[in-house]
């Protein structure tokens, strides 16, 4: 008798750990799913412009800093490089549009930002950068950017 007694004992202990891991096994399968369903439904045009504006809302933000400063100073890249790191996150959300939707349109796009952060990248990698130069290197950011998010409405619009 006290042999079944401790069998179903650990039958029971046995089901018990069963059906934790069955718990957690569905849990966490439920937890996968909702983060995929949540990054499909990001990748759209309007994410990427999103990243635009970001990236050109900290350009213009760059721009007041330089303002009083004479023209033979050097001033440092962190914010250059800060800037680059914002516009590959926008080129990055444009070339998953690319490789998951299989939207080539963006393929301008994202090289178009990617060739901005890389041309930022040259600029920054001395570590000091004139402040003429770094005017116009951020001007001309905004402007590409500006120019970025233009390609992306009308990319919108003929959908």
């Amino acid at each position: 008798m006290n042999v079944i007694l401790l069998s179903m004992r650990s039958n029971t202990r046995l089901l018990l750990e069963y059906g934790a891991y069955l718990a957690v096994i569905v849990v966490s399968t439920i937890l996968i799913a909702a983060i995929k369903r949540k990054t499909k439904s990001e990748l759209r045009p309007e994410w990427v412009k999103s990243r635009c504006e970001k990236a050109k809302k900290y350009a213009q933000g760059l721009l007041p800093r330089t303002e009083n400063m004479g023209a033979h100073l050097f001033l440092g890249t962190t914010q250059l490089l800060k800037l680059k790191n914002h516009l590959e996150n926008a080129a990055w959300s444009a070339y998953q549009i690319v490789e998951m939707k299989k939207d080539i349109v963006f393929e301008g796009v994202a090289s178009a930002l990617d060739s901005q952060a890389n041309a930022l990248y040259k600029k920054a990698e001395n570590g000091y950068v004139p402040v003429k130069e770094y005017e116009e290197l951020v001007t001309s950011v905004i402007a590409a950017i500006d120019e970025v998010m233009k390609k992306i409405d009308a990319i919108a619009a003929t959908r």
